[in-house]
């Protein structure tokens, strides 16, 4: 018997549709692949952007002074920013205690918002008003940040050796403004004739 050009879809419908879809290897084998090229990408990242950590860490330090000075002028107290430079950490230190009650040392404050900085991202040197820091030799350095928005004149030095990279964030006292700084950046010193 002749057909009627149907074919073998007419014949077998059942064996036409399970042909349809993938196989489990098939989706196995793309699965594989997909994840390789992942993997590949996400080592890569580092190499092809090599200054994204150092840049992503400027960024959330320079939100937490904007942050801590902000707190400041909201609460209407004086609220500090500490760093720990052997541990590779900063935090604000809030005028208050676990109970709530109000503290005159940052030594007795509660601690909020420890950051770490990320890996392959060290703090090279500190610099509040003038007194330069590289260790937590007398304890941890830190500033201030006042009610109406002032705070210690300070630069933060942050290095990222396995590039050679630094990246220097200033914070000017009387205003609170950041500025930044591609490289070392040493703020100039006021002479006598700025005030004549």
């Amino acid at each position: 018997m002749r057909s009627l050009g149907l074919g073998n879809r007419a014949r077998h419908p059942l064996r036409a549709r399970a042909r349809a879809g993938f196989s489990l290897i098939e989706l196995l084998v793309a699965l594989l692949i997909l994840g390789m090229v992942v993997g590949v990408v996400g080592l890569a990242w580092d190499t092809i952007l090599p200054g994204t950590r150092l840049e992503s860490d400027v960024r959330a330090l320079s939100a937490r002074l904007h942050g801590t000075r902000s707190d400041a002028i909201a609460r209407n107290a004086e609220f500090w920013l500490l760093y720990d430079l052997e541990n590779q950490e900063y935090w604000v230190q809030a005028p208050y205690d676990a109970e709530g009650r109000v503290v005159s040392s940052p030594r007795d404050g509660f601690h909020v918002h420890r950051t770490k900085l990320r890996e392959g991202v060290v703090f090279e040197q500190i610099t509040i008003d003038g007194r330069v820091y590289r260790d937590n030799v007398g304890g941890f350095p830190y500033v201030r940040f006042d009610p109406l928005g002032a705070s210690n004149d300070h630069t933060i030095v942050l290095r990222q050796p396995n590039y050679d990279r630094f990246y220097t964030v200033e914070v000017l006292g009387l205003t609170g403004q950041i500025r930044f700084h591609d490289g070392l950046f040493e703020p100039e010193q006021p002479k006598s004739t700025d005030f004549q």
